[in-house]
């Protein structure tokens, strides 16, 4: 197995870089854990159109959540692909050898 070469300055990018993907990963549970277990069939049309409440409304699961719910799940969505860029970023910064981090 390959043996990374920890610099002071990958450190701390790296401690960075968890620090903000756990606050992304908390504002993810805290959506998943508070949206409506069963979603309408017109979900996302509903999102597109904050207008459309009908039954809809009271699904979520607190009052912040359900008056959000218009950009809280897309929110989540691009909180996801942020996850998984910030861990490829990761893996570039403690696998590079370039002389910027020496």
């Amino acid at each position: 197995m390959k043996t990374f070469q920890l610099t002071a300055k990958k450190k701390i990018t790296l401690a960075l870089l968890v620090v903000i993907a756990l606050a992304l990963l908390i504002f993810i549970i805290n959506v998943q854990m508070n949206q409506p277990d069963i979603l309408p069939a017109n979900y996302m049309e509903r999102l597109k159109n904050p207008g459309m409440t009908g039954d809809y409304i009271g699904l979520w699961k607190s009052r912040w959540h359900e008056e959000n719910k218009a950009w809280i799940y897309p929110a989540k969505q691009y909180a996801i692909y942020a996850v998984v860029a910030l861990a490829c970023l990761s893996a570039w910064v403690a696998a590079s050898k370039a002389k910027f981090w020496k």
